[in-house]
């Protein structure tokens, strides 16, 4: 008769490796003018660590606008804006362990010499 206590198994997901992931999010802006000339300027920083390690995510940001009002019916503005993001990706370890059959175990190799 089966009895599936006797089967061996492996937790796959369970020995990935997986780690808390961490959102960091701050911001500036600095704001100035007069009736007919205002200024701003904001920059930011954001990071988002993932559960996965190699999977991290960084924001670098910095804008600035300038509005101008010469008369009360008429109004100027421009603005620029700068971003720089780093990806940090690689293939998903929780993904392929998802993908594993839990009847294999892992193959420890033993160092020779």
């Amino acid at each position: 008769m089966y009895d599936p206590s006797k089967v061996k198994s492996f937790d796959w997901q369970n020995e990935v490796g997986l780690r808390n992931g961490s959102t960091d999010n701050h911001s500036i802006s600095v704001t100035g003018g007069s009736d007919k000339i205002r200024s701003s300027l904001n920059a930011g920083y954001f990071k988002q660590t993932g559960i996965e390690y190699a999977q991290d995510y960084t924001r670098y940001s910095i804008g600035n606008s300038v509005d101008f009002k010469p008369v009360k019916f008429l109004n100027f503005g421009t603005s620029i804006n700068f971003i720089h993001s780093i990806t940090n990706s690689s293939t998903s370890s929780y993904g392929n362990a998802n993908g594993m059959i839990p009847l294999v175990t892992p193959m420890i190799v033993q160092a020779t010499g």
